[in-house]
C-alpha cells in the first residue's frame, strides 16, 4: 500500500482484528479473510472509476486534528448539498460491477421498478433498478 494514501476503513478494522487475535481477544471476531479483503479492494478500485466525477464527501463532524465532534439534532433534517448523494449511486455501481466482472452474477437493468413484484415500498419512488442474479455454484458430477 502507498504510504501517502490513508488506509481504508476495512484495512484499519482488519489491523484491529489482527491485533485482537494476537492478544487472545476472541470477542472482536476473526480477522477478515483474504477473499473479503480482495473483494473490498476490487470494489474500491472500481469505485475510483465509477465515482471519479462525484465530489468528495468529507466527514462534516471531524475536526482538523482528527477528533470527532458531536452531531447536532437539527443536522438530521437538512441537506445543504443534495448533489453529494450522487456518490451513493457511484458506490452502488461499483458494488454491482465487481460481482459481474468476477463471473459471480449477471446484471439486469429494470426500467420500471414496478415490474419487481418482490420490491417493498420504499420511502421514495424508484424508477429503475439494477438486479444482480447470482450464479449457482456447479456441483461435482453435474
Amino acid at each position: 500500500m502507498d504510504e501517502h494514501v490513508p488506509p481504508t476503513w476495512w484495512q484499519e478494522h482488519h489491523a484491529f482484528l489482527l491485533e485482537c487475535a494476537e492478544e487472545g481477544e476472541v470477542d472482536a471476531g476473526p480477522p477478515f479473510s483474504a477473499q473479503l479483503l480482495d473483494l473490498l479492494t476490487d470494489v474500491e478500485r472500481t469505485f475510483a472509476v465509477t465515482g471519479a466525477d462525484t465530489p468528495p464527501w468529507p466527514d462534516p463532524h471531524l475536526r482538523p486534528d482528527g477528533e470527532d465532534f458531536p452531531v447536532r439534532e437539527e443536522e438530521y433534517s437538512r441537506c445543504l448539498d443534495p448533489g453529494k448523494h450522487r456518490i451513493l449511486a457511484a458506490r452502488a455501481e461499483a458494488w454491482a460491477q465487481v460481482p459481474v466482472a468476477k463471473g459471480w452474477a449477471e446484471r439486469e437493468e429494470i426500467a420500471d421498478s414496478a415490474a419487481l413484484t418482490w420490491l417493498t415500498d420504499p420511502l421514495v419512488t424508484t424508477h429503475r433498478a439494477t438486479v444482480l442474479r447470482p450464479h449457482r455454484p456447479r456441483r461435482a458430477g453435474r
